[in-house]
């Protein structure tokens, strides 16, 4: 067979990319999947990014220093609530994958419903929960509100915003859908469209004069609608096969619930890494040595920003080869995978370091910059959370999760304890110092114990 030429095959390849030509073989369509997730994803950011951008002035100019501060408050309150799901949606993608890659969509129909009824039920308990301690809390002596009325309008927009949260969890059984069946674009479509949809919903609010009450509505409200409409959209004219069903019934409960512990406690573990850091340096060294190591973080984790991005395809990808029993390919992958994130990680974390001075003041100022021994040690952190994402995605993939999420779980415990205790003595650089022991051990422990024998060929029942 003639050799296609340098410009056929770049040819050949926007065609797989775009859809007019099938691939053929389940490694391309794979391929494919991460490929088109990947660059829908880093358009989804945009699209947020620039929603950031034009909802902070926005709102800030519209209500004001006070109502604005307590705008931001309300929804990293919400922020936390994600945990409500109690990892349903990320077992429900576990098992979903095992689904597709066996051909069963009616397996997948029975885990997608007992999603559903799990998800509902939450919603309702948290939603009546959590309204009844909005209502009953003195919202004016915890945020020190002065004006009697910005303390009203705030509490009616926590009830609010608490019952449009809830009445949409059972709704983020649909972007795991679309991932499980390798359609992450469909996904980040849609996200990026609720994006929008709140964007639209907060400007009219603005607009027509509404208090912080109807800026939820808006904005809230509008991705609300744009998420629903998407679950319309899968249920109904794309993959009606899947509609779940909310009759209690013989559906797959314990496989989903199962999963859903042990990706809660990966979750717990992720929250106590992303969240424990600023609460210890505030309260050990100061508030004012919170701004060089936040800065400083942010750098460095955003350079691992497009691996997280594409990692739950990867994943999903991984989980339907491994239902095929295909390990040729996802050792393959795995090894692609390492070489990638080393590569593209050492490049930009290299040039982080080197330019780190001028970033950061250009960035946020001469406040913020961290000695060199925190940087160094963000930048070996970094390496590390760049190598862990090929692990991570290997050790979701296979269903290997039980163990791994104890671990994670026990070493985000230590790494909270250690740095609590060295941070006096050694300041900041005792908390990423404890961060990059764990993860070493993460990565050290995953390997040993999941990762190889799968490369060796073992534990492949």
């Amino acid at each position: 067979m003639r050799k296609l030429s340098y410009g056929a095959q770049i040819l050949e390849k926007f065609k797989l990319f775009t859809g007019a030509v099938q691939a053929k073989s389940d490694n391309d369509r794979r391929y494919l999947s991460i490929a088109r997730a990947g660059m829908s994803a880093l358009g989804t950011k945009s699209i947020s990014t620039i929603a950031v951008i034009i909802s902070v002035p926005l709102t800030l100019h519209h209500l004001g220093t006070e109502r604005y501060g307590l705008w931001v408050t309300l929804y990293s309150i919400i922020a936390w609530f994600s945990l409500f799901d109690l990892g349903l949606s990320n077992g429900l993608l576990s098992a979903l994958t095992e689904a597709y890659g066996k051909g069963r969509n009616d397996l997948a129909k029975s885990f997608i419903s007992a999603a559903v009824q799990g998800l509902m039920l939450i919603a309702a308990l948290a939603g009546i929960g959590c309204t009844l301690l909005a209502l009953n809390t003195d919202w004016s002596s915890i945020f020190k509100i002065r004006d009697p009325a910005v303390a009203v309008d705030f509490n009616h927009a926590v009830v609010v915003a608490i019952v449009l949260f809830v009445l949409g969890l059972p709704l983020t059984v649909v972007g795991k859908i679309y991932i499980a069946y390798q359609r992450g674009e469909m996904a980040n479509i849609w996200t990026a469209a609720a994006t929008m949809g709140g964007l639209i919903g907060l400007a009219v609010a603005v607009s027509s004069g509404g208090d912080m009450l109807a800026l939820v509505f808006g904005f809230a409200g509008g991705q609300f609608l744009v998420n629903a409409m998407s679950a319309a959209w899968l249920f109904g004219p794309a993959m009606p096969e899947l509609r779940p069903s909310l009759r209690m019934g013989d559906h797959q409960y314990r496989r989903v619930f199962n999963t859903s512990a042990a990706m809660f406690a990966t979750q717990l573990a992720t929250l106590l890494y992303f969240q424990s850091p600023n609460l210890i340096i505030s309260s050990r060294l100061g508030p004012e040595h919170v701004a060089p190591f936040q800065a400083t973080w942010q750098l460095f984790f955003y350079i691992t920003l497009p691996q997280m991005l594409v990692g739950a395809n990867i994943w999903a990808s991984i989980g339907e080869a491994y239902a095929k029993k295909d390990f040729g390919w996802i050792q393959k992958l795995f090894v692609r995978y390492v070489k990638l994130s080393a590569l593209y990680g050492l490049t930009f974390i290299f040039v982080a370091v080197l330019f780190y001075e001028p970033i950061i003041m250009y960035w946020v100022g001469p406040a913020a910059l961290a000695d060199r021994a925190t940087v160094y040690g963000m930048a070996t952190w970094a390496l590390l959370l760049a190598l862990i994402q090929p692990v991570t995605s290997v050790v979701l993939g296979t269903g290997r999760i039980a163990v791994f999420a104890v671990f994670n779980l026990m070493s985000a415990i230590c790494v909270v304890i250690v740095s609590y205790i060295l941070t006096p003595l050694l300041g900041s650089v005792a908390i990423i110092g404890a961060f990059v022991v764990s993860l070493f051990m993460v990565i050290a422990f995953s390997w040993v114990t999941l990762i190889r024998p799968l490369m060796e060929g073992r534990n492949n029942a």
